[in-house]
């Protein structure tokens, strides 16, 4: 299988979402990773990243079901990089 340049596409998402507007991160805790919202226009980034299948969530960092579920859902419908995944 060829494979699937996730980081670029994941960019180009990002680039369409935040154009020229303000971005607001604010961070949500300190553990082994500093973990933090991005938002643009009271929109979660990492949310869309996940919904449209350009990111993965990371559950220990940020156990946030909105996250776990957008991340299947996207599995399930095979956005993103799930569109080339093998489904085993």
């Amino acid at each position: 299988m060829k494979p699937v340049p996730c980081g670029s596409f994941a960019k180009a998402w990002l680039k369409r979402a935040v154009q020229h507007k303000r971005v607001e991160c604010r961070a949500e805790g300190v553990g082994p990773l500093l973990v933090g919202r991005c938002l643009v226009g009271g929109h979660d980034l990492a949310l869309g990243l996940l919904r449209f299948g350009w990111a993965r969530s990371v559950p220990d960092a940020i156990p946030d079901s909105a996250y776990l579920s957008a991340e299947k859902q996207a599995m399930a419908v095979r956005y993103g990089m799930w569109a080339h995944m093998s489904s085993t």
